[in-house]
């Protein structure tokens, strides 16, 4: 923890720049692939996964959001345990095509402290959780080799339904637009947000939150679990574990998320 605090909010804005000056068309990747073959979407401000795949057996809930929890008969339904925000159609369409995984529980320790928005960014795009040492070697390599795609809207601290509402169906067409078969997308937001709702029906940044992969290649379904501590969404899996099955896709290597 001496090593991550030891850096200004400055200097990890500086460092940030640098990791996004790395997505270069031109950059190589072990594959060889093009840009176009990856897609990364990240929902800039941290997307609230409870209220976007809605966990309907969860009593913490509805009893923790009073006045922005989504009724069942609202959502999409997608299994018995969850349902889907009604903002997101054509990702609804995707997950019974079987070619939409929705990873549930994706975020850093809790001891990472990742809830400044520039610190999580630099989290997800370097995987160096202790900062001492940019891009460093767990540093996911596919991010050099994409196209980068930022959709803004989701700092819900206040009127979240309506907000989250807007930025969802902005995703919906963007993931309408951006499929094929041969393309994967892959969605993340730099953390997620509390279980309880504040004053001002909104929530405030969380820990961790909810990813999804799109694409012809992808075993579609639901992964992880959402897990409380406190108020909060705990982690139940790294960002590593996509990367490292992106990797492994574009080495033809079948793994838990790609068939």
């Amino acid at each position: 923890m001496d090593d991550l605090k030891r850096y200004t909010r400055r200097e990890i804005l500086k460092r940030g720049a640098g990791a996004l000056s790395a997505f270069s068309f031109a950059a190589s990747f072990p594959s060889g692939l093009s840009p176009e073959d990856l897609v990364i979407v990240k929902l800039s401000g941290g997307n609230d996964a409870l209220n976007t795949v809605v966990p309907l057996q969860c009593g913490d809930y509805r009893r923790h959001r009073q006045s922005i929890s989504i009724s069942g008969g609202d959502l999409i339904e997608l299994t018995e345990e969850y349902g889907l925000h009604p903002a997101l159609t054509e990702t609804a369409r995707l997950y019974r095509k079987g070619d939409l995984a929705f990873i549930l529980g994706v975020g850093f320790p809790t001891d990472a402290e990742a809830s400044s928005h520039e610190l999580a960014d630099y989290f997800w795009k370097t995987g160096d959780l202790k900062a001492d040492g940019f891009l460093a070697q767990e540093n996911p390599k596919f991010f050099l080799n994409c196209r980068y795609v930022e959709l803004e809207g989701f700092d819900t601290h206040r009127n979240q339904l309506r907000k989250q509402a807007k930025a969802l169906k902005e995703l919906d067409r963007l993931i309408s637009r951006e499929y094929s078969q041969t393309k994967t997308i892959f969605i993340y937001s730099e953390f997620g947000r509390s279980l309880r709702e504040n004053e001002d029906g909104g929530t405030d940044h969380g820990l961790a939150g909810l990813a999804m992969l799109i694409g012809g290649k992808v075993r579609g379904g639901i992964y992880g679990e959402y897990r409380f501590e406190g108020e909060n969404l705990t982690s139940v899996l790294e960002p590593s574990i996509i990367y490292d099955a992106i990797e492994k896709r574009d080495f033809g290597k079948p793994n838990l998320y790609f068939s």
